[in-house]
């Protein structure tokens, strides 16, 4: 509340887990957190209460991107497990839906990848860096069936 000179906690209960943090541009109040053994959990009220995205079974990166259309919400993406296949995944819908956008080869993303970063300029594209094979990305083809 005082442009970062103090942090109070606010929220307990989240498992003892590292992981990564993210906020939705445009979304008020909205905060993500992706912790590879324990999931992908959101906040609509400032990271006060979270919940568990029930799909994600595993999560090793997450990021949102911009949004398909104004007014819609950021495209949610996900490297990680989700029905039971670890791949590259997106949401529409805030983490309701997922499609596998995963290559139909497998490139060889390796066991370690370091960050994932969607674009804020063009919805759809998304950035894997690795742990020693470079910078994998992606603008996969828009679905319909998800929105």
């Amino acid at each position: 509340t005082d442009g970062g000179l103090h942090f109070t906690p606010i929220s307990t209960g989240l498992p003892d887990e590292n992981g990564t943090i993210a906020t939705a541009h445009g979304l008020e109040h909205e905060v993500w957190i992706g912790m590879p053994p324990a999931g992908l959990h959101r906040s609509v009220d400032g990271g006060r209460a979270f919940s568990r995205i029930e799909a994600v079974e595993k999560v090793i990166l997450f990021c949102l991107g911009k949004p398909p259309e104004i007014g819609e919400p950021p495209v949610l993406f996900l490297y990680g497990t989700v029905g039971g296949r670890e791949g590259v995944f997106r949401s529409f819908d805030l983490g309701v839906r997922w499609e596998d956008i995963s290559p139909p080869e497998p490139v060889g993303i390796g066991c370690n990848p370091r960050v994932m970063a969607a674009s804020q300029q063009h919805s759809g594209l998304v950035f894997i860096g690795t742990g020693g094979r470079g910078i994998f990305y992606g603008m996969p083809e828009p679905a319909t069936q998800n929105r």
